[in-house]
């Protein structure tokens, strides 16, 4: 959407970042990230000091300081510091220079996203349906539906499995940029939307096993043509499993665990853990 909100984030642990860039993505949100406390002051001074939300990685008292400083150049920001530190004389300090709340490390998506949606956006709209933050339960009414008007739903779980040392980065950027690409291969009565760093999910009504190896064989060559004028796309190759609703006689609830089992199966090096609610 093109009214985005701005959440300024400073977070040391690359990989804690990029993983922070996803959550806020998901919520239509957008994001600036920095590694350092120089890269931090730089930033939010291009910004004119004016930004909606503030995220802090801190975990000492030195970093006080740091924290009472950005608060005085506008003490209308709402601060949430990201910190591994569980000292209540600590959490007060902070209290004290201008945080409003906390997320303790190690967190979870869901907990994650609802500490940043407490707070207003300025022009922003959250046009998210409910399948942004529990797919489960829009696979459930699909299941649903499919009983009472006895026809099949196929759920397909595409991957990318790297082809050579992709980094995390990479994975996402792939997946980004590919995903309007794919998802114009679906139909209108399909719901298709991205699952954490390096998965898809397809929910499909009225699809038989034929068609499914169609749309597998379409995004392959939707990749190779991307390929050609993106080179980046060729460390990896897009992957699938699928299960088709009510022939394998599973319920919603064990679609995503059976689709998990089957990576397992054919990958048994692939780190096949989805981050999100089930």
């Amino acid at each position: 959407m093109s009214n985005k909100a701005n959440i300024l984030v400073y977070e040391k642990m690359q990989s804690v970042q990029y993983r922070i860039e996803e959550i806020i993505n998901s919520v239509n949100l957008s994001s600036a990230s920095v590694n350092t406390k120089t890269e931090f002051m730089a930033e939010f001074k291009k910004l004119n000091y004016q930004i909606d939300l503030i995220l802090l990685d801190i975990s000492s008292n030195i970093d006080i300081e740091f924290v009472e400083k950005i608060n005085k150049l506008n003490p209308d920001i709402p601060i949430i510091i990201i910190t591994d530190k569980q000292d209540k004389d600590f959490f007060i300090k902070l209290l004290k220079v201008g945080v409003q709340d906390f997320i303790i490390k190690p967190f979870n998506d869901d907990t994650f996203t609802k500490k940043i949606l407490n707070y207003p956006y300025e022009n922003y709209i959250n046009d998210l349906t409910e399948i942004t933050f529990e797919p489960m339960k829009y696979i459930k009414a699909e299941f649903r539906k499919a009983e009472k008007g006895k026809f099949s739903v196929s759920v397909i779980l595409f991957t990318f499995i790297k082809t050579n040392e992709s980094d995390e980065k990479r994975l996402i950027d792939i997946r980004d940029n590919i995903y309007t690409e794919f998802q114009s291969l679906f139909w209108d009565t399909d719901i298709f939307f991205k699952l954490d760093r390096k998965y898809f999910l397809g929910i499909l009504p009225f699809c038989s096993e034929e068609n499914i190896h169609l749309v597998e064989k379409k995004m392959n060559l939707k990749l190779t043509e991307l390929s050609r004028i993106n080179p980046s796309m060729k460390s990896v190759i897009l992957d699938s499993v699928y299960t088709i609703y009510p022939d394998n006689n599973l319920t919603s609830e064990k679609v995503l665990g059976e689709l998990i089992a089957q990576l397992h199966k054919k990958h048994p090096n692939l780190n096949a853990q989805i981050n999100l609610k089930l």
